[in-house]
């Protein structure tokens, strides 16, 4: 099967603008065509473009065998699932959804799935090589028997996307699917494909009033694995300077990554200290995950993050909602 040739991108906000130009910079010769709302103000991406369309309807006439859904999380359900009833391959930026949504809403996206349609969900950190290594370690016991996890994720919200006002931003607005728990969701689904199903057995939401949000914006969240193995993650974006890391601690080692500096070491049970490092530029992740996708289109890979696996996030989400203090 060859690459597809026309590619549809849902919603030109920051994400859907950058996936426009690394499938430039992967092949000009892709077909780019966007179907957004038309209430967002232009952007040098139009000019890659060879169409925009202002309705599904128009969007599907057009033909695209590929489309990216990036518009806002509470739209994805809608919007995927008539896209995946046509026969094309998806790409759906993360969340999935919101986690409020009827089980129904993701029939059409399994059902599509199943009959062979791609449907990648976007958790780009699964596409940082230095996950393959951990995957790695932890499958050939280099640190022995898992004691402890504990995963941490912070940041400034208002640095995110400089030139733009945060407060009209997804991340800041609950009707727009925002909050930290689903914006930071990368990290739930890291600590699932490494550790497999999690259950919430505590969950600490809060808003600091550090910023004009009317969402969550730091979480702290307890949980344990089928073999009871404690877990935590915390997580929020009112805070400097930027952190995220992993650290997973056994019985004969430990093994801590830095997401943002690209370190990862391994400690065994003698203290001696193993480091690999995968420093790498912004958008090299994102590029991974764009032909990570194309290979899917062709048939050459099976989606490395699957719609069970935005499921799963989305139930993890649902349940730390539930069991807020």
């Amino acid at each position: 099967m060859a690459s597809p040739s026309r590619i549809l991108v849902c919603g030109l906000g920051s994400i859907g603008r950058r996936h426009l130009r690394l499938l430039h910079e992967l092949d000009p010769t892709f077909e780019l065509a966007a179907w957004r709302s038309g209430r967002g103000d232009g952007c040098p991406e139009e000019d890659l473009l060879v169409a925009q369309f202002r309705s599904l309807e128009e969007a599907l006439a057009w033909q695209p065998e590929a489309a990216i859904v990036a518009s806002p999380a509470p739209q994805h359900g809608a919007q995927a699932g008539e896209l995946a009833a046509a026969g094309v391959a998806l790409l759906i930026e993360k969340p999935l959804g919101t986690g409020e949504e009827p089980l129904a809403t993701w029939r059409p996206l399994q059902s599509a799935a199943k009959n062979g349609i791609p449907i990648l969900i976007g958790y780009v950190l699964r596409h940082d090589p230095a996950l393959a290594m951990i995957q790695g370690w932890l499958a050939s016991g280099r640190i022995g028997t898992l004691v402890s996890a504990h995963g941490r994720c912070g940041s400034w919200l208002p640095d995110w996307r400089p030139g733009t006002d945060y407060r009209q931003g997804v991340s800041a607005r609950r009707e727009l699917g925002g909050g930290v728990l689903l914006e930071l969701s990368h990290d739930l689904d890291l600590l699932l494909s490494l550790l497999g199903p999690l259950t919430i057995t505590a969950a600490d939401l809060s808003c600091s009033s550090m910023l004009e949000t009317n969402v969550e914006d730091r979480a702290l969240l307890l949980l344990h694995t089928e073999a009871r193995e404690p877990v935590s993650l915390q997580l929020d974006f009112c805070s400097r300077p930027p952190a995220r890391s992993l650290l997973m601690r056994g019985s004969e080692g430990e093994i801590s990554w830095d997401l943002i500096k690209g370190c990862l070491s391994r400690v065994d049970q003698h203290g001696v200290v193993h480091t690999e490092s995968f420093a790498h530029e912004g958008e090299e992740r994102y590029r991974r995950q764009l032909q990570h996708f194309l290979a899917c289109c062709r048939g050459d890979a099976q989606p490395l993050v699957n719609v069970e696996d935005g499921l799963a996030v989305l139930e993890l989400v649902r349940k730390a909602r539930v069991a807020r203090r």
